[in-house]
């Protein structure tokens, strides 16, 4: 396909077509249908980000406010522009050029929110307008040149339940890119917690993104007066938001602006401090019942005061070895520091759901759906 890029008129055909043979009247490929070859491989400009500083007087620097408002970066659109040549194959060049030409006005030029796919990027689609900024004809070859302005992020272009746009899709190199979809069922008379299982900042980004997105909330079921979903994002500044739900909301979508995921959700993503002593024993968990405790803070602190007083140590050579953080031979106030420091740091982590946090309570059956972005 010659490194080629497929435009559709809206995101929606994504999602709702259902028979492959009639989705290809709704694209269009710049190789397969207008014979367009790319000067050179085409590639999507990156998004700057919108920097917001203030020169204050009599401070070093300057104040930066870019993420005084939503708690996470934000970006200008993407602007950029590919350049296609056409090569003059017969006789009739001209007629097929200016046919070319005129279809490729026609389809584009200044229409919004389409999106388009690139063939060496399968699996994210970016959502903008195109516009028809130059051609030249010449005699060995013609160009014309495709001007972009798009939004900053790009979007999981195939879901995993059957309907994948097959014609531009590498069976051998594609990646199917899933919308996340979690099924919720609460029964319970008290806060019950929604835990996302992810553990590290990788899966985060492969189901979350890094766009905020709100989710599509579809109440399937509901019982109760008090049935509600509440959600919180310390990164987000969005504290006990409670979204209530009434019993006649069966079967029903809502997208509440109050609840985001992705975006800054992951990016202040935090990985526990674990490091191993010789032995294979956690350092600074004196007790080794496998975390870092206020216990383990306490202990360590009266193990060095009855060091310094002069009295006999109590530790055995193990819990020594894991209080000894710097492996110096010696038990320092710095060994003291350091676990009080690891102890602050590992409990404040809730490695199930790290920066946001989703709780239900009632008789409620609800699932959440969205595509994710990233840039």
């Amino acid at each position: 396909m010659y490194h080629s890029i497929t435009f559709l008129p809206n995101e929606s055909i994504i999602d709702t077509y259902e028979d492959a043979t009639k989705y290809s009247k709704y694209t269009k490929n710049t190789y397969d249908s207008w014979l367009l070859i790319p000067t050179k491989r085409p590639s999507v400009a990156p998004a700057a980000p919108k920097n917001r500083t203030v020169d204050v007087p009599g401070m070093n620097g300057v104040a930066d406010f870019s993420t005084a408002l939503t708690g996470y970066p934000l970006y200008q659109n993407r602007t950029g522009s590919w350049t296609f040549m056409i090569d003059h194959w017969d006789d009739n060049y001209h007629d097929n050029w200016v046919k070319i030409y005129s279809e490729v006005m026609d389809w584009l030029q200044g229409k919004k929110d389409y999106i388009c796919i690139l063939e060496d990027d399968q699996s994210w689609y970016y959502k903008g307008k195109f516009t028809v900024s130059g051609f030249d004809s010449g005699d060995k070859y013609s160009t014309i040149t495709i001007s972009y302005e798009l939004y900053p992020y790009k979007r999981a272009a195939y879901i995993s339940d059957g309907r994948w746009l097959w014609d531009p899709f590498d069976f051998e190199e594609g990646v199917i890119q899933s919308n996340y979809t979690r099924t919720i069922s609460v029964n319970s008379t008290g806060w019950q917690d929604v835990f996302f299982d992810l553990g590290n900042q990788e899966e985060w980004y492969c189901v979350f993104g890094s766009e905020p997105v709100i989710p599509v909330i579809t109440i399937h079921y509901a019982l109760g007066d008090t049935t509600a979903i509440k959600y919180s994002s310390t990164s987000l500044n969005k504290r006990e938001y409670v979204l209530s739900v009434n019993e006649t909301e069966t079967d029903v979508d809502v997208e509440d602006y109050h609840i985001v995921l992705g975006g800054a959700c992951i990016e202040r993503f935090i990985e526990p401090i674990i490091n191993y002593t010789r032995h294979g024993l956690i350092k600074g968990d004196v007790d080794n019942d496998g975390i870092i405790t206020a216990n383990d803070a306490s202990l360590v602190k009266a193990e060095y005061l009855r060091i310094m007083n002069g009295l006999e140590p109590t530790f055995n050579e193990l819990e020594f070895e894991c209080a000894d953080l710097d492996d110096n031979g010696e038990l320092t106030i710095d060994d003291v520091t350091g676990v009080q420091e690891l102890y602050v740091h590992n409990s404040s982590i809730d490695t199930r759901n790290s920066t946001f946090r989703i709780q239900a309570r009632g008789h409620i059956v609800f699932s959440l759906n969205f595509r994710p972005g990233r840039l």
